[in-house]
């Protein structure tokens, strides 16, 4: 079980990166209940959480986009995910890394 200081403490660390870098309202969906979050040393983060053993990003990384690829290819060194609600940026990156895309709707940048 999730030590439940620590979960209020990510939160908060979550938090200051949507304020600082998060991108519109999808952002903010990151802080919602049952998140879990993987975070740079500069404090970006990932928004995910793991369903049947797999876990599932929302989003776009929460960090300055110079730091995209790296927070990336941080989270993926510890195993696959897949991504919800990417935009193009992101999903280049993750093309780039072997990833095949599949849209399901669009909208504007």
């Amino acid at each position: 079980m999730k030590d439940p200081d620590e979960s209020v403490a990510q939160a908060g660390r979550a938090l200051d990166a949507v304020r600082a870098h998060g991108r519109g309202s999808l952002a903010y969906s990151a802080l919602q209940a049952n998140m879990q979050f993987f975070f740079s040393d500069s404090g970006g983060c990932l928004a995910y959480r793991t369903w049947f053993g797999q876990r599932v990003v929302l989003g776009d990384p929460i960090a300055p986009p110079e730091e995209h690829e790296a927070l990336l290819a941080a989270f993926l060194a510890r195993g696959g995910a897949i991504f919800m609600q990417v935009h193009a940026a992101t999903t280049a990156l993750l093309r780039a890394r072997g990833y095949r895309i599949a849209p399901v709707g669009t909208e504007g940048e």
